[in-house]
């Protein structure tokens, strides 16, 4: 479909306009170019509820654009995508993974076209590849650059406006200078036809005319001059491929709704300190929704308290192997931990691809860690408190920051501005019960959706504005809003690692995930030893396969079933050897009417767990080094375990770390426990190593048991 295009046309055929002593006009120098992060979101409007929607659509992708050769009064324009990545319900297409080569090939060479500077007239798109372009690609791209550069001077004077005879595939669209500064213009753009409307947002460069920054809605009636039929609602956001706050298009990508509006305010203290910023020990690197995620934690006590992060030099490798795959980070996103309430809680997290126009597939799968400089910049809230008039106005300012509450169509209107990076929340009197939507202070049209309009802060001159809409049939007493102010240079930095699965199974640094090795419990002391399994005719008496080794059992009176007599044999279970009575051909385990009897469990050795000579390191208790505890690479794991115990401080032996994942078997042997530096490692950090050791110590402890009666089968009860 064209719209997957439209970003590209859209760069190009908004860098333009007509020269004049007080105009704007597209003058790149030869040579000159930009790079473009866009951000493009496609979905369905329906008519109601009956219809199925579409699946809706989200296209990521870095772009330059060049302004290739000058030849007069016309330019030879040239579009290199650099990255790809399209979302397409819950599938995800990207350029840096496999691709039919004529795909990559036609990427990696670009397009071109060669712009009128005098008439604004947009050439031929054409692939400046060799091999044949798709025809639908270049056909968008064609009909995009034809469609919407408008031809037109723009007086570089705040409120000039004039209208165009087409943009963007819409009728008279007018375009409006809204605001001046000495390096920009911002404009606006809006218009409607019977097939569709616009509203935009424009930021133009007052050097050559490029354009900066860009947040253009359209929307399109699926059937002309009727909206029986839905229609296909299409955002555009454009911002410099460096910006540093994240660009999205229609981040909800959902239809216009109230939402509960907020009665509590989180408190101004504590404020997170550097150390709990930043506690220690690496953060994590997963995959999510077809890209990949970073986290770190914090263990602040309030997640609005601890302030804002920026990324950088973000360096992947697989092992201590670096990997060359270019990186893009979003700034991260600093929450709550609601998937762990009682783990950390506070979390940060950042989604990040890999961006580049090769497969690096495989790179990514060998991945171990990701290195990244992370700067902490903290943060300084305070409170402004808005008590209306009798006519429902309020308005309160403070260090810069503005918010003012006045009667609207909706019930009311709550503005608030303030720095560029300012981040607002606020509460209503408990028991409110209000409702409402959040804008972007540049609101736009009415029938932009809170998404569609929170997109356009990216080309406001006031990025940090948002309207609120509260549906509420009175003025509050009081409305407080809270202000995140946060500080103009970073407090702290840190060269952080975040680990993959695999890359924190296998650093040394990091302590394996605690996995006991007894699912119930060890084994229990021979003198602690009870029957078990009577309750179905079972007897047995667990123990330590080292203590079962130097024991016997008896029964008094001895039985009998049929002609073999029943006897206790020592075979192996899941977390222990067991001492189970059978038949003397093994083929019965379970008996019946036996009545009361006596067990004797016999030893001529006790058991005993002693501290080791060796103990766990202070610094990476969980490193284990084999030769130092006399353990062979061609032992099992069996038997180490038989012979060795690493505890936690609660006293609960911990398992062996398996270097693959998952669990390693008691047959595996020793050399496919180890790790790559030679080591074991235990699933958890052992506060003890104990070694098992065999007392000359006779013990004999007996049991009275009571056989079950044979079971009635049921249709004989009755």
């Amino acid at each position: 479909m064209t719209y997957k295009t439209a970003g590209y046309g859209l760069i190009l055929v908004l860098a333009a306009n007509v020269a004049g002593a007080e105009t704007l006009t597209f003058a790149p120098a030869e040579g000159s170019e930009r790079n473009y992060r866009v951000e493009l979101s496609v979905r369905s409007v329906e008519p109601d509820s009956q219809t199925v929607p579409l699946d809706p659509e989200r296209v990521s992708f870095l772009a330059r654009i060049r302004a290739a050769e000058r030849d007069g009064d016309n330019v030879d324009l040239t579009l290199n995508p650099l990255w790809l990545k399209t979302r397409l319900g819950s599938e995800t297409m990207t350029t840096a993974a496999p691709l039919p080569d004529r795909v990559r090939q036609g990427f990696e060479a670009g397009f071109g076209a060669r712009l009128d500077l005098v008439t604004g007239r947009l050439g031929e798109v054409r692939p400046l590849a060799e091999t044949e372009g798709p025809a639908p690609t270049l056909g968008g791209l064609r009909e995009q650059f034809a469609a919407a550069f408008p031809p037109v001077p723009i007086e570089l004077a705040e409120g000039w406006s004039t209208t165009v005879p087409e943009y963007g595939g819409v009728r008279d669209v007018t375009i409006t200078v809204d605001h001046l500064t000495p390096d920009r213009v911002f404009l606006r753009y809006e218009g409607a036809d019977f097939i569709a409307r616009l509203a935009g947002l424009v930021v133009v460069d007052r050097d050559e005319g490029w354009v900066e920054r860009a947040a253009i809605t359209t929307d399109r009636r699926l059937v002309p001059g009727t909206d029986e039929n839905g229609s296909l609602r299409e955002t555009l956001a454009i911002a410099p491929r460096a910006y540093p706050v994240t660009v999205h298009a229609d981040n909800s990508m959902r239809p216009a709704e109230w939402r509960d509006m907020p009665e509590r305010i989180e408190p101004l203290a504590p404020l997170a300190s550097e150390a709990e910023v930043f506690p220690g020990g690496p953060g994590r690197l997963v995959e999510d929704f077809g890209g990949l995620r970073l986290e770190f934690d914090h263990r602040a006590a309030q997640w609005r308290n601890i302030g804002r992060f920026a990324l950088s030099d973000l360096r992947l490798f697989a092992g201590d192997r670096a990997l060359d795959v270019p990186l893009t980070a979003e700034p991260p996103l600093t929450l709550p931990n609601w998937r762990d309430p009682e783990g950390v809680p506070q979390i940060s997290r950042s989604l990040l691809d890999a961006t580049t126009l090769r497969d690096v597939s495989q790179d990514l799968e060998a991945a171990t860690e990701l290195r990244a400089d992370l700067d902490w910049y903290p943060v300084a809230p305070f409170v402004m408190s808005l008590v209306p008039d009798e006519t429902g106005h309020a308005e309160a300012s403070r260090d810069g920051a503005r918010a003012e509450l006045a009667p609207a169509p909706e019930g009311y209107v709550l503005t608030l501005s303030g720095a560029e990076r300012d981040v607002f929340s606020w509460a209503l009197p408990e028991g409110s019960d209000a409702q409402g939507m959040i804008f972007a202070g540049d609101r736009g049209p009415d029938w932009l959706t809170p998404g569609e309009s929170l997109a356009r802060r990216i080309a406001s001159p006031d990025y940090s504005a948002i309207r609120v809409l509260l549906r509420m049939e009175a003025p509050p007493e009081e409305l407080t809003v809270r202000v995140e102010r946060y500080a103009e240079a970073p407090a702290a930095s840190r060269e952080m690692r975040f680990l993959t699965e695999e890359g924190r199974r296998l650093d040394p640094d990091t302590a394996p995930e605690r996995q006991p090795l007894f699912r119930d419990g060890p084994p229990p002391a021979a003198d602690e030893v009870a029957p078990e399994g009577l309750e179905s005719g079972a007897l047995r008496l667990p123990l330590a396969p080292a203590q079962a080794a130097h024991c016997t059992a008896s029964l008094a009176p001895p039985a009998t079933e049929g002609a073999e007599t029943l006897v206790f044999v020592r075979r192996k279970a899941e977390d222990a050897d067991v001492l189970e009575l059978q038949t003397g051909d093994g083929q019965r385990r379970h008996f019946y009417g036996l009545g009361s009897r006596e067990v004797t469990l016999s030893c001529d050795a006790t058991l005993a767990w002693t501290e080791a000579g060796v103990q766990p390191s202070s610094d990476r208790p969980w490193r284990i080094d084999p030769a130092a505890l006399d353990v062979a690479k061609d032992m099992t794991v069996a038997e180490v375990t038989e012979q060795l115990r690493f505890v936690d401080t609660q006293g609960v032996p911990l398992a062996l770390s398996a270097p693959g994942g998952g669990a390693l078997s008691p047959d595996d042997s020793i050399r496919e426990a180890m790790f790559p530096d030679g080591t074991l490692r235990v699933a958890g950090p052992p506060a003890k190593i104990l070694r098992a050791e065999l007392k000359p110590e006779p013990l004999s402890r007996s049991f009275a048991v009571s056989f079950p009666d044979l079971p009635v089968p049921e249709a004989a009860a009755q």
